[in-house]
């Protein structure tokens, strides 16, 4: 299962809303509802912060894929690594239901 995490840009850092992911999905769940194309890879992970705990309309979405979604995906052209989705954390909430 992927991991969605909604996420902060604190100073030049992105880091992670709460200690948990928001919603665990198959990555072929996610592609589609939240915009995930190969092109959106991320070059980093952002920081886990656990207390951080506000989502509001600038809280942003991104999805950390481990081999094992790879594997399990019917979608080629997806490596191991985070994504992000254009979507703010409000609008994938009301896609993920």
């Amino acid at each position: 299962m992927a991991n969605v995490w909604f996420v902060h840009r604190v100073g030049g850092i992105w880091k992670t809303v709460g200690g948990e992911p928001a919603f665990r999905r198959p990555l072929g769940d996610l592609i589609f509802k939240l915009d995930l194309g190969p092109q959106r890879r991320q070059a980093a992970a952002p920081e886990r912060d656990e207390l951080l705990t506000d989502v509001g309309p600038t809280t942003k979405v991104y999805v950390e894929v481990e081999d094992a979604d790879v594997a399990e995906s019917h979608f080629g052209g997806y490596y191991p690594g985070w994504y992000d989705s254009p979507y703010a954390a409000p609008e994938a909430t009301r896609r993920l239901g």
